[in-house]
């Protein structure tokens, strides 16, 4: 069973295919070690000159790459003659003016029927919601303290106004209740009671 080792020149870049290189020159040099391969070196001399002919062919492909890139295509446009302008002024100028029966004169009257609202999507795991707020906005830390405090104000304002509203309304419901004596507490008149200030 003969175990060949296959060598892809292809994937290999130059420098390693130029080591590569002088490495079988070396092994065809030293004649003792030639000596006792079984085919005497054939191997080696055909592995070497497709190495040679590799290294040759990425040398081509560098130069002609490199010619290649120092080309320049000239600026200056050559000027069409005459009739080539003008059938070329001709030839734009041409509109489809055909009558098409199935289709509107005016083509956006269509478009404005066929656009109906969209219908609202439900909100499930399917689809995502649609916004209806701002989008989140990045705020500093000084102005977020601010603003918290602003929002703590109006929520007290707003606690105070209510319970002011239920003590009137408690107040009036006592005051209607004429049948019944009315107590007076001996307090100072503190009977502000769940207003929390911050």
């Amino acid at each position: 069973m003969t175990n060949e080792y296959r060598l892809n020149l292809s994937k290999k870049n130059l420098p390693e295919l130029r080591e590569l290189y002088d490495r079988q020159k070396a092994i065809i040099e030293n004649k003792s070690l030639v000596a006792k391969l079984k085919d005497k070196g054939e191997s080696v001399r055909a592995l070497c000159d497709k190495i040679e002919k590799e290294i040759q062919h990425r040398n081509d492909v560098e130069s002609l790459d490199l010619s290649l890139s120092n080309l320049k295509i000239a600026d200056a446009r050559t000027e069409l003659d005459k009739h080539a302008k003008y059938v070329c002024s001709k030839d734009s100028q041409v509109e489809d003016s055909r009558y098409r029966p199935h289709r509107t004169l005016i083509p956006n009257e269509r478009k404005s029927l066929d656009h109906s609202p969209k219908k609202p999507i439900e909100v499930s795991s399917a689809f995502e919601p649609y916004l209806c707020h701002k989008p989140t906005q990045c705020v500093s830390l000084p102005e977020s303290l601010e603003i918290q405090q602003q929002h703590s104000r109006k929520i007290t304002e707003e606690r105070t106004k209510k319970f002011l509203e239920r003590l009137r309304v408690y107040e009036d419901s006592d005051s209607e209740s004429e049948g019944e004596p009315q107590v007076e507490d001996e307090d100072d008149g503190d009977n502000l009671i769940g207003v929390n200030t911050f």
